[in-house]
């Protein structure tokens, strides 16, 4: 008799109820994540103009917090 008609290993026959534990589900990557760009308030306690107006390198704050949410894997 052919070895592979005799069920797996060519000896026992599968067992359906069994779990298998050698056969994993693929993990599936169904992580969300969301960029949100606080962008609110008086700016009471850094003393002074907005701080989302304040410039870093010749570039307002929010837009560089905005840039940075843009171009990372969040949607």
């Amino acid at each position: 008799a052919e070895l592979t008609g005799m069920g797996v290993g060519g000896l026992l026959m599968e067992i359906v109820t069994r779990p298998q534990p050698r056969a994993k589900p693929e993990a599936e990557d169904s992580r969300n994540v969301t960029a949100i760009i606080l962008a609110a308030g008086r700016s009471t306690r850094m003393g002074g103009p907005n701080k989302l107006l304040a410039e870093l390198d010749g570039r307002k704050l929010v837009r560089i917090a905005t840039e940075q949410a843009l171009a990372s894997k969040a949607s």
